[in-house]
């Protein structure tokens, strides 16, 4: 709340400067003046007189076109610089300078990005996180439909059921709405001499200033906004890269000149909660960094780098009136450093290496990826060797023969120091034999400064590199040693079964076989009518446990494990090329009851993390939502999981999917935390649908039935039950719903109860005895 009093401070100032400055005479000479509505021309009359609209060349203004985001740039930034924003230039666009100026005001344009969208229509999302901004407001976009409600900006499409759904973000807005929605603001704003958001008001200072037109407006008095206007930056800091020499680290901030700044020390009072902080202040430089995916979505960036000196970089934009970008360290020791300008690079650099080394010519700027870890594993069959760490993103392929190898090169990356002490590995694969792992010393294919890990794969003779693929995701390459094997197929085909297809060579006979006591069927196929090997593929879904494909001489047993109170159903002949069978659950009085797990947050959001084990609250109820799950499919019930993996799903998303498959019950699973360490309990969050009378869900009682089974199966505070109006997978979701806090991570106790098998499994039992109890 902090930085957003910041932000409203230095811009929403620049708001009181309009609000009472616009005139509301004349009428517009359009040539189409006879297509705008009714209800839009006084608010299209006051735009014009007041040049924050002008129409096209012709003399139109083509009301009812869809509003192109490049003309409502320059309609906002009109607004808020009193019209202030320049005229094109030579071979510019004209939109340029209004998008310079919503630079400068750190309004959310995506054309600031990209020119191909600027003659994109925009909906009214994008109204309303630009008009937030506009205020000081840095919010996504759920956010800042909260704040469009709470200024009364906009009604929604239903004005009886003002919530996410019903705004329309998706939906695209008008020229004439557009500037309606401009008017309505600046009176909104002018009226109450403020805004607000989440119940705190944010006052706007309203002063004299002569030489701005009144108009006819019913304020005597004009707002002073010279005094708040943004200044220009004199630098821009467009990277921040961190490198690490003999094991101390720099911090380099990419920009053209030397940054004059200020340093501060913050000890901290408690570091189980918060760690020891150097703060670097640098003046009059504005963050703009060049490659925005290294954002996170408040626009600030954060760098691990887990060294013995400092745990992690933050950097964001502190300031902009005038603009400072703050720089701050994380530190585990306050160690002696330096602060100088590398000329070479062109670089501001925070260096904990005190030699004179010679500078770094880096070349490209970057920051370093780690291998941690290298895995052989099996996927429907295919032998898959997965090499995992953090930004595994550049590689070069080389085989070789005489062995037969493979030599993956991994540019910018260092190799985890785990990984170094343990660098070969015997996994005896069908295809990779040994592997082997080092820092590999750059030769003439590298520049002297780059940092390669080097994986060697000892191949099996009688392999066929062409048929490896490689897949490249951000944090893990995956290499597929085999090709892929069509003779076996396995997919889940619904929320409540799944098939298994085998595909002969050409016609043959299949004969099957079903050993109830050991829940394994067999299926027998002539060895030389289908392309099969032996292997044993975990599969441990909702119906399979394994497949295990055995060479019996002249026939192949394909051996599958079911899971308990699965059926199965032969769909083809026995006298076939393809076979294929279904697997059904087994009815219960529960088949038909489809719950939706929920674990919280996920990918590049892992939530809260532990102070003295560093436990991601995201895999921690990853786990604990697998267990539930598992407890639930084997009760009979349907389930579907919103995330399976450690993956990002954003919250509208989570509630759209639950609404979709129209699931009986939602239950999202978080760990909770707060600034102290003492704090600590269980507590259910529910939305309070007793206060909508078109909301019919029991949430409250639901709510209830989980805190006291929770209460009943693990040792903690009893926090209670709370009603909470704004978490979107609560508010949201047309099904009961629920949001289970299992503990602190903040506090000692609870991490390190957390962090065990046990409490993890009873916290899925606790949610699954409630939910059993729910439906009684």
């Amino acid at each position: 709340m902090k930085k957003i009093i910041a932000l409203i401070l230095t811009i929403s100032f620049l708001f009181a400067s309009i609000v009472t400055s616009f005139s509301n005479t004349t009428n517009t000479k359009f040539a189409d003046n006879k297509d705008i509505a009714d209800y839009a021309k006084n608010a299209v009359n006051w735009a014009v007189n007041n040049n924050i609209i002008a129409g096209y060349e012709n003399n139109t203004f083509r009301p009812r076109v869809e509003m192109q985001e490049a003309h409502w740039t320059i309609i906002l930034t009109r607004y808020v610089s009193l019209g202030q924003v320049p005229v094109a230039k030579g071979n510019e666009h004209w939109a340029d300078p209004a998008y310079r100026v919503a630079q400068d005001l750190l309004l959310p344009f995506k054309g600031l990005n990209s020119a191909n969208v600027r003659s994109n229509a925009i909906n009214r999302g994008d109204v309303a996180r630009t008009i937030a901004a506009a205020f000081g407001f840095n919010l996504n976009l759920e956010q800042a439909v909260e704040f469009m409600y709470d200024n009364e900006f906009s009604a929604g499409t239903n004005p009886n059921l003002r919530n996410y759904s019903t705004y329309g973000v998706n939906s695209s807005l008008t020229r004439q709405d557009a500037v309606v929605f401009i008017q309505r603001i600046n009176n909104l704003v002018a009226q109450r001499g403020g805004v607000n958001y989440r119940g705190t008001f944010y006052p706007i200072q309203i002063g004299n200033v002569p030489g701005i037109k009144n108009g006819g407006s019913t304020f005597t008095t004009q707002p002073d906004f010279t005094r708040f206007a943004i200044k220009s930056a004199n630098e821009t800091i467009s990277d921040v890269v961190v490198l690490v020499r003999d094991n101390k680290p720099e911090i380099r901030l990419k920009t053209t000149n030397a940054l004059t700044h200020k340093v501060t020390n913050l000890p901290s009072t408690d570091k189980s909660v918060t760690p020891d902080r150097l703060v670097f202040d640098f003046d009059n430089a504005k963050f703009d960094i060049t490659n925005k995916s290294k954002l996170l979505s408040n626009n600030t960036m954060a760098i691990d780098i887990n060294n013995e000196i400092v745990r992690r970089v933050r950097a964001s934009q502190f300031e902009v009136n005038p603009f400072k970008t703050r720089i701050v360290l994380e530190v585990n020791t306050f160690a002696n450093y330096r602060v100088f300008y590398d000329e070479v690079n062109k670089e501001m650099v925070i260096s904990f290496n005190l030699t004179d080394a010679p500078p770094i010519n880096r070349g490209q700027d970057r920051t370093y990826g780690t291998l941690n870890s290298i895995n052989l594993n099996y996927v429907q069959n295919r032998e898959v060797l997965s090499i995992d760490g953090l930004s595994i993103d550049d590689i070069n392929v080389t085989t070789l023969e005489f062995p037969k190898r493979l030599v993956i090169d991994i540019k910018n990356t260092e190799v985890a120091t785990s990984l170094l002490n343990s660098n070969t590995m015997n996994f005896n694969g069908r295809v990779a034999k040994v592997v082997r792992v080092s820092q590999f010393q750059p030769e003439q294919n590298y520049a002297n400064t780059d940092k390669v890990a080097r994986v060697v794969i000892d191949l099996s003779e009688n392999v066929d590199t062409k048929d490896f693929t490689f897949e490249i995701s951000k944090n893990s390459l995956a290499i597929y040693l085999e090709k892929a094997n069509q003779a076996v197929i396995y997919r889940e085909t619904g929320t409540s079964n799944s098939t298994l297809t085998l595909n002969a060579n050409q016609t043959t006979n299949y004969t099957t076989n079903y050993d109830q006591f050991s829940n394994i069927l067999s299926i027998f196929v002539p060895k030389n009518d289908i392309n099969l090997a032996p292997t044993l593929t975990s599969i441990n879904d909702s119906y399979i446990q394994h497949i295990n494909i055995a060479d019996l001489s002249d026939q192949f047993r394909v051996e599958i494990k079911l899971k308990n109170r699965i059926e199965h159903i032969i769909l083809s002949p026995l006298n076939t090329k393809e076979f294929t069978i279904q697997f059904n659950r087994s009815a219960t009085k529960y088949s038909d009851i489809l719950i939706v797990i929920d674990p919280g947050h996920g990918g590049t959001q892992p939530g809260a993390v532990s102070p003295n084990l560093r436990l991601f609250e995201s895999h921690i109820v990853l786990d604990v939502s697998h267990r539930l799950n598992n407890m639930l499919l084997n009760a009979g019930f349907q389930t579907y999981m919103t995330r399976v993996g450690d993956t990002t799903v954003g919250l509208q998303e989570r509630a759209d999917i639950a609404n979709m498959l129209n699931a009986d019950l939602f239950v999202s699973v978080h760990a909770n935390a707060f600034t102290r360490p003492d704090v600590n309990g269980i507590e259910t969050h529910y939305y309070p649908s007793e206060k909508n009378p078109m909301d019919f869900r029991d949430n409250k009682s639901l709510a209830q039935i989980f805190q006291n089974e929770m209460l009943k199966s693990l040792i903690g505070n009893n926090r209670g039950i709370f009603a909470r109006e704004n978490i979107v997978v609560l508010r949201e979701t047309k099904m009961p719903a629920v949001l289970c806090e299992l503990g602190y991570l903040t506090n000692p106790i609870e991490e390190a109860r957390l962090a065990t098998d046990d409490y993890r499994q009873k916290s899925a039992e606790a949610m699954f005895n409630a939910i059993i109890k729910y439906f009684e």
